[in-house]
């Protein structure tokens, strides 16, 4: 029973921040199977043993000034297989402006028959920092910008829930419930905001032989709100094929936009990614994307690279069941 009501209090407290919204700030990664704690806290100690993962990534390339990312974690459950414990950072640079967020995570898992259900909770601090001195600007001396870079410290708090079979995933996250206005001291009073960001992924996969399996996997992003101004909400959408868990290749499509309005073009982007997962538990992968909205103009897509490395691989292959990602 106690078990029961730990999960129900994640869960109300995520149900109550759940309004519906678009838009879309937060940094996406192409190698999203392998970065999924980026998305959900939920999913720390998924595969019940220590986890580190690092990506770079460069997007719009051939753009001055174009985002350049770089996200690093580690997680692993404890040994009672219940509990969980993370740590996480990330930094993305954008023209003048940069972005640095840590956070600790804290998972608890209850395990039935054939499935695992998880509620997690993550928080931390992250800072914007903008260098106006890097803009190039027309007038230099402009009272619209701070002659001094402007920075911002806030608090970070996120949850989310997961539930997981041997051949499948879902799971509902919201890392950032906290709604924060970042201001900056200038002739206009210029400010922007940090949105709540939400989350809704899914994947399954099928065995095709002895040898090849077959994966898919979607991710839902949405931003809520209050100004009607907000922008899309955003599909991501990935299919791949893994080899004897050594060798994975597929293919990537996001959206960018709702995909029911017509008219919209491609969509945002395409992609191709490939990873290996060598025996001895270490994973590499490199990805590229191309625009397919107005950005493939001036840029000529996004590169993305990653790394990670995972205890004790032989023993869970051989000695525990496996349950999907």
């Amino acid at each position: 029973m106690r078990k029961i009501a730990s999960i129900g209090f994640f869960l109300s407290c995520f149900l109550a921040f759940i309004p519906w919204g678009q838009a879309q700030q937060r940094s996406q990664f192409t190698h999203y199977l392998f970065q999924q704690i980026a998305y959900n806290p939920a999913y720390a100690g998924a595969k019940g043993y220590l986890q580190s993962g690092l990506s770079l990534r460069s997007q719009w390339m051939g753009l001055e000034g174009g985002p350049r990312s770089a996200f690093f974690n580690v997680h692993s459950s404890l040994r009672n297989k219940r509990l969980a414990l993370g740590l996480m950072g990330q930094s993305d640079r954008t023209g003048p402006s940069k972005y640095t967020q840590v956070q600790a995570i804290y998972t608890y898992r209850i395990h039935l028959e054939n499935i695992r259900i998880s509620a997690g909770v993550q928080a931390g601090m992250e800072n914007y920092r903008v260098d106006w001195s890097q803009l190039d600007l027309e007038n230099p001396v402009d009272d619209a910008f701070p002659m001094e870079p402007s920075s911002w410290w806030s608090p970070m708090i996120g949850v989310g829930v997961m539930a997981q079979g041997t051949h499948w995933y879902a799971g509902l996250s919201c890392p950032s419930l906290l709604e924060q206005a970042l201001f900056y001291e200038s002739a206009n009073a210029l400010f922007t905001r940090r949105l709540r960001h939400l989350y809704a992924m899914a994947g399954a996969e099928w065995e095709v032989n002895a040898d090849w399996r077959f994966l898919a996997a979607t991710l839902f992003s949405s931003v809520w709100a209050k100004e009607t101004a907000s922008g899309p909400a955003s599909w991501d959408l990935y299919g791949s094929f893994f080899y004897r868990d050594l060798f994975l290749a597929g293919m990537s499509y996001q959206t960018g936009i709702p995909f029911w309005k017509p008219g919209m073009g491609l969509g945002q982007s395409g992609g191709l990614f490939a990873v290996f997962q060598l025996e001895n538990g270490l994973r590499f992968g490199l990805s590229f994307d191309i625009p397919f909205s107005r950005l493939a103009q001036p840029a000529f897509g996004s590169l993305e690279w990653t790394m990670g490395y995972e205890w004790h691989v032989r023993a869970r292959r051989v000695a525990t069941p496996r349950f999907f990602w």
